[in-house]
């Protein structure tokens, strides 16, 4: 029915925008969008609509919580972004090239055997914008060498796995972060500014895959925080296990925020099994709570704006559907569908 939450090879992902319309055909999707890493894939929603399946501008953001220090990823999906956010992106993508070439370097100093155009090349063969490589990319080629495995175990005198090495080894947090890890001015922006962004656009920011940026305890302990902020949404991953999905059903009937949808596909673009295929439901959520939310957010989105709805569902955000409606209803409309 839906996926709101996969990547295109203007990112990390390994298919073209048309491969995944194909895809999404096949499968019978009805609403899909292209959220590539700090990127906006403004070619892939007039592709999808163009092929009868319901789209938006969409991009998954790299953002920075200064309260909590911990890096996040948030999925923004609108009509259509303003010039702004794609000039924040742009930034926010040369910091990154600027802070994984530094890291690069350091671990090479180190005594890693990193070949610096070899990492680039390797990345790019394999369909992923050198522009938009990250700690996790460079963990995973430095994995695949069993001296520096044996090197880092060596020094820590600790068999460190792949993600235990960038949560330790490279993260400014981490146990042995003066050693291997780069510090440079932080760059990406702020939760502040994300949700300031995401206001001027008319947006739905969601925090993506909270399943694994936190514990459960954790993130019951922060939503409120997240939601003052004007985070409107938070995703159901589609690897989100059942205790998960029970903890975020339960805390959306007490917020009332929207959920969004799943895969995290890359189209195994480099570590196979890593993500699931597109449209890769999760097991422990009703039916009726995706075509609920579906309709939300073609409501919030302006993608609809006449639709009757299931007398069942009612109950469930319609006042907030219909206040929505009021607020818009002297704008002018942008309808990618006509």
């Amino acid at each position: 029915m839906l996926d709101m939450h996969f990547h295109s090879k203007l990112s990390d992902g390994r298919k073209t925008n048309w491969e995944i319309i194909k895809e999404a055909k096949k499968q019978g999707l009805e609403f899909i969008t292209c959220t590539d890493h700090d990127i906006i894939n403004t070619e892939f929603p007039t592709l999808a609509i163009a092929n009868w399946i319901k789209s938006v501008e969409a991009v998954e953001i790299s953002g920075f919580d200064e309260n909590l220090k911990r890096h996040l990823h948030l999925t923004c999906y609108s009509q259509g972004f303003n010039s702004e956010i794609h000039e924040v992106l742009k930034l926010s993508r040369a910091w990154r090239q600027e802070k994984i070439e530094l890291q690069v370097e350091l671990l090479v100093s180190k005594w890693f055997q990193i070949e610096f155009k070899k990492f680039f090349e390797y990345f790019k063969n394999k369909w992923i914008n050198p522009l938009n490589l990250n700690s996790s990319h460079l963990s995973s080629y430095i994995y695949w060498n069993q001296y520096n495995i044996d090197l880092i175990k060596k020094l820590t005198w600790e068999k460190l796995s792949r993600d235990e090495f960038i949560k330790e080894c490279l993260k400014d947090e981490g146990k042995y972060h003066q050693i291997w890890a780069v510090t440079i001015p932080e760059y990406e922006p702020n939760l502040q500014k994300c949700v300031s962004l995401a206001k001027q656009n008319s947006a739905i920011l969601s925090i993506a895959h909270p399943n694994s940026k936190f514990t459960t305890r954790e993130f019951k302990r922060r939503i409120e925080y997240y939601l003052e902020l004007w985070i409107n949404a938070v995703e159901i991953n589609a690897k989100a296990s059942q205790k998960w999905v029970k903890l975020i059903l339960n805390l959306r009937e007490k917020y009332n925020f929207i959920l969004t949808f799943w895969s995290d596909c890359h189209f195994k673009s480099y570590l196979e099994n890593e993500h699931w295929e597109l449209w890769k439901m999760n097991p422990y959520v009703p039916q009726n709570m995706v075509n609920l939310n579906l309709y939300y957010i073609q409501k919030k989105l302006w993608l609809i704006k006449n639709a009757s709805l299931d007398p069942n569902l009612w109950w469930d955000l319609w006042n907030d559907v219909i206040e929505y409606v009021k607020m818009r209803e002297e704008q002018p409309v942008y309808n990618l569908n006509s």
